[in-house]
């Protein structure tokens, strides 16, 4: 995932307003993004770990549930990766919605992009959204920011999609939905763990349940808390 530097300094030269990555998503570098998600944009260190197992593991024919889709990257390369209408994608912050979007039409993508939250029901849930955009979460963690959002129940999602890959990336609320995951199609599961969010002896009850379900870790070169598991 790393790029020439000369190719990331001409970017933030010119502030260019749009890139394409190395695996071929195209993405806009919005005026309104943080500092810090326009500068790892301009590098391709954005979500790299993530985007690195979704290239090594998913293929054309998987249905994708994303969960946590953020300014839309890794949900563009996962409608990349698949066929047409195979990517059903979950983001709860009405801000990160609208950048995930515009980045789902820049790659001329057909994702089903749903503005709600994932649980045990349908209804409504707490969201608690920060000025740092990828830090919101159904976690409240002193942000402020308090509001209610539409949820569906992941139960019925998951029955309804019939998703063969997984992918979560829900700033903590991993240890709430993981529960609620019925593993019998799903083969591939993408997850980002933050551990510094809920604790190491949540996220090590979320591991053993999805390795008690049959899942096996993937060797790789993402980050210790980016993990991949394939069905054994």
């Amino acid at each position: 995932m790393k790029i020439n530097r000369m190719r990331y300094l001409l970017r933030r030269l010119f502030f260019s307003s749009q890139v394409k990555l190395s695996d071929g998503t195209r993405v806009n570098v919005d005026e309104r993004l943080p500092k810090g998600i326009k500068k790892a944009l301009y590098k391709e260190t954005y979500e790299a770990d993530e985007r690195h197992l979704v290239n090594r593991m998913l293929e054309p024919e998987d249905r994708v549930l994303e969960i946590g889709a953020g300014i839309g990257v890794v949900s563009s390369l996962c409608g990349l990766k698949c066929s047409k209408g195979a990517v059903v994608s979950y983001e709860a912050n009405p801000n990160a919605y609208d950048f995930a979007l515009a980045n789902i039409k820049l790659n001329k993508l057909s994702i089903d992009l749903r503005n709600k939250m994932l649980g045990s029901e349908k209804g409504e849930k707490d969201f608690y959204i920060s000025s740092k955009i990828l830090s919101s979460s159904s976690k409240d963690r002193g942000f402020g920011g308090r509001v209610i959002l539409p949820c569906d129940d992941i139960s019925e999602v998951i029955s309804d999609f019939k998703p063969t890959a997984l992918v979560m990336d829900v700033e903590g609320a991993e240890v709430d939905l993981v529960p609620l995951v019925n593993f019998l199609n799903i083969k591939k599961i993408i997850i980002e763990l933050h551990p510094w969010i809920v604790g190491d002896d949540q996220i090590d009850e979320v591991k053993s349940l999805i390795e008690s379900n049959g899942f096996v870790k993937i060797n790789s070169k993402a980050a210790p808390h980016v993990l991949g598991y394939m069905k054994a």
